[in-house]
């Protein structure tokens, strides 16, 4: 896939999450081909969400090695609320990152209004619109 994009959900949600869904948007309108990555149906139960980390990363572990030796720009999205998300880790990877402050894994914005997160919905499609227009494919759309 010459002119595309992975897409990896988190532990509990699979790759059509409205997240996931603006994004793939925003790719299929720059003639993107998507990739998703979806868990198998045989996937664990987790209880304990701190378990599911290990086991996600097994899941896309050459995708995440791939990032280090990437030939072209890409983006990282995390927010600070997010036990997993390590920005300063994102940001030795990448001088693209979009750090969202009290957003959790899923981008919400937990104990606020949902408007809130709804918000910061729009502030990640809107930095991914950007990132791809100015970044991977200035010349497509």
């Amino acid at each position: 896939m010459d002119h595309g994009m992975v897409l990896i959900p988190g532990a509990m949600l699979g790759p059509h999450q409205p997240l996931l869904s603006y994004t793939w948007l925003a790719g299929r309108a720059r003639d993107a081909e998507a990739y998703h990555v979806e868990w198998p149906a045989d996937r664990p139960s987790f209880a304990d969400l701190a378990a599911a980390a290990p086991w996600v990363i097994g899941q896309i572990a050459a995708a995440l090695a791939a990032l280090r030796q990437a030939g072209v720009p890409y983006l990282l999205i995390g927010g600070t609320a997010d036990p997993h998300w390590n920005g300063e880790l994102a940001r030795t990877l990448t001088p693209h990152v979009v750090e969202i402050p009290d957003a959790d894994h899923g981008m919400i914005v937990v104990g606020e209004p949902l408007a809130r997160s709804a918000a910061v919905l729009g502030r990640v499609v809107t930095a991914i619109e950007n990132f791809l227009d100015v970044q991977v494919w200035p010349t497509r759309h």
